[in-house]
């Protein structure tokens, strides 16, 4: 029977936290061992309890190996062990590790910076458009986008990542097979194709209220900076950016309306010590990106004649076509002063319209 069998049984065992099971597993080297060690010397080991013994002698006798690893197989997930290579070494960092986790879809390029976006379920139309601006940028950049899949803030970015042909990673409070909410169905599917999604939870488990707290703590430490886009007083994004604090993580809030209710919890951010989101490129340019073919300094060095507008607009362009709309929303430039400073652009060489309102790097 292969060892995968027996990976799936520990990973799914109740009553046995993660950080013992990792403890089993290197003492024992690997989770098959573990199965086959007598109750009796499992008795002997210091850190185990009579609780957790019983919890692991019971489901040995109830747990059928190769029937549930082969209904595992037939739903296409991949599991991933703390022991396999693929395991992120920033998981490992945790004090509270899973043991393992299941993965549909692909990991992020961990070569690549990669922002946590976060925020409102019932955001306003300024968080959407700040979010869509943003995560537009960031994908320019290179960077990856790693959120909860949740209504709002955290589906609008990993929606306008995939959106914006870049990659997406979400974590769920529930099992990877269970689509939480319905409605984002569609999210969902693109993300298993476009991106990733991951669970350290069954992957049949219901999305359970204590469930999401607790997956915060993965989206923050996958990360390199979280951004907090619109957030009550007392909200669930502001749990990830306390996490994202304890792990030493730089957290960027976005200001709003001060009589926003919406505001109040990014505000609250930065009066407490929180980066102030002020534009993608700074931003971009304190991750130390690389945004399409050049960075700020070397389109400073290379390019002197260029205006302010066309510096904006030229850390935006790539070889992948870039929709005027999308140009407008990312620079934050005026509809006229974005034209003509395009034309300019494109006198110089520096720019070139791909085809109709569609626009690349020269």
């Amino acid at each position: 029977m292969e060892q995968q069998c027996y990976d799936y049984w520990l990973a799914n065992l109740k009553g046995v936290s993660a950080h013992t099971k990792i403890l089993l597993t290197e003492q024992y080297g690997n989770a098959r061992t573990v199965y086959e060690t007598s109750k009796h010397t499992l008795q002997s080991i210091p850190y185990l309890h009579g609780p957790q013994i019983s919890a692991i002698d019971q489901s040995r006798r109830s747990w059928d190996l190769t029937g549930k690893y082969r209904q595992f197989q037939q739903s296409g997930t991949k599991l991933i062990t703390f022991q396999d290579p693929a395991y992120p070494f920033r998981l490992s960092t945790l004090n509270d590790a899973p043991y393992a986790f299941y993965l549909k879809g692909s990991l992020p390029d961990q070569n690549r910076k990669t922002v946590a976006i976060v925020g409102a379920r019932a955001c306003s139309p300024y968080g959407k458009k700040l979010t869509e601006r943003y995560v537009q940028a960031l994908v320019r950049a290179g960077v990856n986008i790693i959120s909860g899949m949740a209504i709002g803030i955290d589906g609008i970015a990993q929606r306008t990542a995939l959106d914006n042909h870049g990659y997406s990673l979400a974590v769920l409070g529930c099992g990877v097979e269970v689509c939480y909410p319905e409605r984002h169905r569609p999210l969902y599917t693109s993300l298993i194709k476009q991106g990733g999604i991951i669970s350290e939870y069954p992957i049949f488990d219901p999305p359970l209220r204590g469930h999401f707290p607790q997956r915060n703590r993965l989206i923050s430490v996958l990360s390199d900076a979280v951004i907090v886009i619109e957030a009550r007083e007392k909200s669930g994004s502001l749990i990830t950016a306390d996490f994202a604090l304890e792990q030493g993580l730089d957290v960027y809030a976005l200001p709003g309306p001060a009589d926003s209710p919406l505001s109040w919890g990014c505000h609250r951010l930065i009066e407490q010590g929180a980066h102030i989101l002020i534009n993608p490129e700074e931003l971009i340019s304190d991750l130390g990106t690389m945004t399409g073919k050049e960075t700020s300094h070397i389109v400073e060095e290379e390019l002197p004649d260029l205006s302010v507008p066309e510096q904006k607009i030229v850390k935006c362009l790539t070889d992948t076509p870039v929709k005027l709309s999308e140009l407008e929303l990312m620079t934050g430039l005026e509809p006229q002063v974005l034209a003509n400073s395009l034309v300019s652009m494109q006198l110089k060489g520096i720019a070139r319209e791909f085809s109709m309102q569609h626009y690349v790097r020269a």
